[in-house]
């Protein structure tokens, strides 16, 4: 954890490319939680399969099927090495087909565990030990996977930890207490492990994102945006291949309809490109670069009144936005820089206006009654400007004079 956060510092310095560079490299590898945090999930994924093991050891009895809970539990550890080892020999990061595999066995092994007990003359009590063993599985794996491949994994074991309860109750009901134990020591270390990497992410994200804003406050006051340029390059990129296409022609073939029609496609959209204003203010850029930021913000600055904000006040502004939207509510949707389309959107938590003549900025930021105030923005508004406040139910309006 350390050394990426280093990196992030190091990439801050760097500037909005080395942070991009580095968010990307975040999000595909997950080198965070493969580093110090993956050894820390193996080993505690280790002490609960010693605590399948050990409870395989107290239950143990001389029931005809008892060795198939044996195999159960070697294909649970031959599972739990397979997804340690695939995760370090891929980089820190499991392949999918690991991932299901390792869910198989486990389902497979639960099966077993309790067909071992099918077999048996009733006389031994009911407590199967495979659904630890599954749970172990698939806390190693946190670390080294989407976490939406987890969440469904511990679907998975809570659909097999129910099954497993009613067939205790049904079978032998003295043993219903053991069963449930054996189903919580599985699955209540999975949804801790999801809760508490769920959580590391999206600090994580935020504070990348911060980042990446906090770098504009530097850069020219109006520029393109990520977006624009992308769009006007891959434009350039593919008029350039078309023009070569039609130069190694022989001269006395004509052009064929696929390559006229994607001729004038391409056209269009070059028109359309050129007749757009890709300029944009270095807040519309920054909330438009920013995942947490363009779904919350919305900015209205037709006269681009931002732009001639000095850099003091534009660290000021944007943290005042982020104070806002800080605990927004993750319904909250918006559309940023202006964009519009013909799709309704939700209303988003801040909105920012600009007016000229006096030059002022209107802080609109609703659904107050579902996120607290941050009291530190009132200090805040004091160092940007001049301001006015209207509070009422569920709403907060305050406007700053910029003269």
């Amino acid at each position: 954890m350390s050394s990426t956060l280093e990196q992030l510092l190091a990439a801050h310095r760097g500037g909005p490319a080395a942070l991009d560079r580095l968010r990307a490299r975040i999000r595909r590898d997950r080198s965070v939680s493969a580093g110090y945090l993956g050894l820390a999930f193996t080993a505690l994924a280790g002490f609960v399969l010693a605590r399948g093991l050990a409870s395989l050891a107290w239950s143990w009895s001389d029931q005809p099927g008892r060795w198939l809970s044996l195999v159960a539990w070697a294909l649970i550890v031959l599972a739990f090495a397979t997804a340690v080892l695939a995760a370090r020999m891929s980089g820190g990061v499991l392949p999918a087909r690991f991932s299901h595999l390792v869910l198989a066995a486990g389902v497979l092994a639960v099966v077993a565990d309790l067909w071992s007990f099918a077999l048996g003359d009733g006389s031994a009590s009911l407590y199967p030990t495979a659904p630890i063993g599954l749970g172990a599985c698939l806390f190693v794996c946190l670390p080294y996977q989407p976490l939406r491949r987890s969440v469904v994994g511990a679907g998975i074991l809570a659909a097999t930890g129910v099954v497993t309860v009613t067939l205790g109750w049904s079978i032998d009901a003295s043993s219903l207490s053991t069963v449930v134990t054996a189903f919580l020591l599985g699955l209540t270390p999975v949804a801790a492990g999801i809760s508490m990497i769920h959580a590391t992410d999206r600090h994580l994200a935020t504070r990348i994102d911060q980042a990446v804003t906090e770098s504009l406050f530097a850069v020219p006051a109006l520029g393109h945006s990520v977006l624009a340029v992308s769009d006007l390059r891959r434009l350039d990129a593919d008029s350039e291949r078309l023009l070569t296409e039609v130069a190694h022609l022989p001269a006395d073939q004509p052009i064929d309809a696929s390559m006229a029609t994607a001729a004038g496609v391409l056209g269009d959209a070059l028109r359309h490109a050129l007749t757009l204003d890709h300029t944009q203010t270095w807040l519309q850029i920054a909330v438009g670069e920013s995942d947490a930021l363009t779904r919350a913000v919305r900015i209205d600055d037709p006269l681009a009144l931002a732009a001639r904000l000095d850099p003091e006040r534009r660290r000021t502004l944007l943290a005042l936005v982020w104070l806002c939207v800080a605990t927004a509510p993750a319904a909250s949707a918006a559309i940023a820089t202006g964009a519009t389309s013909g799709a309704p959107v939700a209303q988003p938590t801040l909105q920012l206006t600009f007016i000229d003549s006096p030059a002022a900025v209107v802080f609109t930021l609703v659904s107050t009654h579902r996120q607290p105030i941050d009291p530190a923005v009132w200090p805040m508004f004091v160092q940007l400007g001049r301001h006015t406040a209207d509070l009422a139910a569920g709403r907060m309006l305050v406007a700053i004079e910029l003269d």
